[in-house]
């Protein structure tokens, strides 16, 4: 619809906070005051059922010499319409590493958009409101 309308979307967040580049494995990952530990996604119970789908993207990256973050902002860009990820990060490495991917090409795109589970811990309306982006 985004084309049809001449509409471009911008994905805040494409890599979930930090969540799909793997590094986070438990709320222990987190720094105390780290805004992430109210986030719903970021809650223990739901981290832990959300890593087999962190560890089948890695798993998919791996196989592709790419890393989960390099694997997913390829995705994003692959899709069938306008779209720009807004993404952010504390070290320039990082950013090297994200700048130098080497796109999904062809095939594996069927592989990432089909995950083995549905994503726990999506954050609801009424966390939204009482959690105001900074």
């Amino acid at each position: 619809m985004g084309q049809r309308l001449g509409i471009t979307f911008m994905a805040y967040s494409p890599l979930g906070r930090g969540f799909l580049t793997g590094s986070i494995r438990s709320s222990a990952d987190l720094e105390t005051k780290d805004f992430r530990r109210t986030h719903p996604r970021f809650q223990e119970d739901n981290l832990r059922a959300n890593l087999g789908l962190v560890d089948h993207l890695r798993s998919l990256a791996e196989a592709r010499s790419d890393t989960a973050a390099q694997l997913a902002l390829a995705w994003v860009l692959q899709q069938p319409w306008d779209i720009v990820p807004i993404v952010a990060t504390r070290s320039s490495k990082h950013f090297k590493d994200l700048e130098e991917h080497p796109g999904l090409g062809s095939g594996g795109l069927h592989e990432v958009s089909a995950p083995a589970a549905p994503l726990t811990g999506r954050p609801s309306a009424a966390w939204m409101t009482t959690h105001p982006l900074e």
